[in-house]
């Protein structure tokens, strides 16, 4: 009975139930997304040389910015470490779509109630998606433990069931089932679990990185930049996140314990296509807060394949104070579009700049304004001019002209020897 309820409901999801989970990413966009409506301008933020500050006072600075900008339905907002790693093709791609075929089988095999097969796959899913959490949605690996845990219930292994229920909602405390996918019966032994989650004891993990100040998250949360700890976390596993502007994201498994603080050290892998970016940004350095910017910003565009760029530049102001001037261009122009200026408190950075994004969009347009090159004109088909129009006809006329008033001028004439008399001898 259980069984086929199990099928009866899933055979109605895959027949044209929407799911209220998220779904996976698409690598591509739908051909509707392409055709209709206007393109999401692709932006990133930069941040420039700031001396007398330490990465760590900046990070605020940035998360702020950043998801200002991801809130903006206009923009397609990716962090710097995400689009060189698209660029330098270092996204592991072949991985991404072989665990997510993996989750589309072993989720096939469910709905078939061949649980063999079933289990086999929504393992190996389990197993590569860990591998590229860094860039999945960390939904889809909750899917698929969701799934696995449901396939050992119907394949009567209760004990590996509430196992693997355990392991999702340690570090996906919150997950929701869907219950257009799974019935009931399956919902009432994830919740006794949760509830035998939430009693467990607590601990904490000490996340370090090398290099220093990265941005560290644990299950997807935010937890500060590194050195730093996470407290309060339910014991068993969870998930380490790294992201520093230049590096590799990495992420790490790590098992936190009620009795010792667990110590999380990642060594962060530099990109191979950094250096392009700093050449170029220190091209933009020179012209940055000019009308116009330096043609090497033209390289920014051709790496990252971005329309729009916000650089920052941030400097000390006083005590415990810093200042942040954020400059937004279109790269396909070059032309600056404005230019926002604020004071704040370092300790309140983060929340004080939450609308600086907001700021720098007021009352910009979208769309390029291109400003067309002029093709030269095409040369005038030679005429040759008339024979008296030449400066060799006039030259020799004028030559002729002289010719002759000279020649009348200094022409002998006869002596005159008065009236009635001849005479010889010429007169000059």
């Amino acid at each position: 009975m259980k069984r086929a309820l199990l099928a009866f409901v899933m055979l109605a999801t895959a027949a044209g139930s929407v799911s209220a989970q998220e779904e996976p990413a698409p690598t591509s966009p739908p051909a509707a997304t392409v055709t209709n409506g206007p393109q999401p301008v692709r932006v990133t933020t930069f941040l420039m040389k700031h001396p007398g500050l330490d990465d760590q006072a900046l990070v605020p600075v940035l998360r702020a910015l950043d998801e200002g900008l991801k809130r903006n339905p206009r923009l397609e907002m990716k962090d710097l470490d995400t689009r060189l790693a698209d660029f330098a093709q270092e996204v592991p791609q072949e991985q991404i779509d072989e665990g997510r075929l993996l989750l589309q089988e072993g989720q096939k095999a469910l709905t078939a109630l061949d649980l063999p097969t079933a289990i086999k796959k929504l393992n190996q899913a389990v197993e590569v998606l860990s591998k590229v959490l860094p860039y999945v949605k960390k939904q889809e690996l909750a899917d698929a433990m969701m799934a696995l845990g449901a396939a050992h219930f119907e394949n009567a292994d209760k004990k590996e069931a509430k196992r693997t229920f355990e392991r999702l909602l340690v570090w996906r405390s919150d997950y929701k089932v869907d219950l257009a996918k799974y019935p009931p019966t399956l919902l009432s032994i994830v919740e006794e679990v949760r509830k035998e989650v939430e009693r467990q004891k607590r601990g904490s993990l000490e996340i370090r990185s090398q290099p220093a100040a990265a941005q560290a998250y644990v299950d997807g949360r935010y937890i500060g930049v590194t050195p730093t700890f996470a407290d309060g976390l339910i014991t068993g596993e969870h998930w380490v996140t790294l992201k520093k502007e230049g590096f590799k994201k990495a992420v790490m498994p790590a098992q936190v314990s009620s009795k010792v603080q667990q110590l999380v050290s990642i060594t962060m892998e530099r990109s191979t296509k950094y250096l392009l970016v700093e050449q170029a940004l220190a091209g933009v350095e020179k012209s940055l807060g000019e009308m116009t910017l330096d043609a090497s910003a033209d390289n920014l565009k051709e790496v990252l394949f971005i329309d729009h760029a916000v650089f920052v530049r941030a400097a000390p102001a006083g005590p415990g104070a810093i200042k942040v001037d954020s400059f937004l261009y279109d790269l396909r122009t070059r032309r600056r579009l404005t230019r926002v200026t604020k004071t704040v408190a370092v300790a309140k950075a983060e929340k004080d700049l939450s609308t600086l994004a907001s700021a720098l969009y007021l009352n910009v347009s979208y769309e390029a304004e291109l400003v067309e090159t002029k093709d030269a004109p095409p040369p005038k088909p030679y005429v040759r001019p008339p024979f008296y129009k030449t400066w060799w006809f006039w030259t020799a006329a004028g030559v002729a002209v002289t010719g002759v008033v000279l020649g009348a001028t200094l022409a002998p004439r006869p002596k005159d020897c008065g009236s009635g008399n001849f005479c010889f001898g010429v007169v000059y």
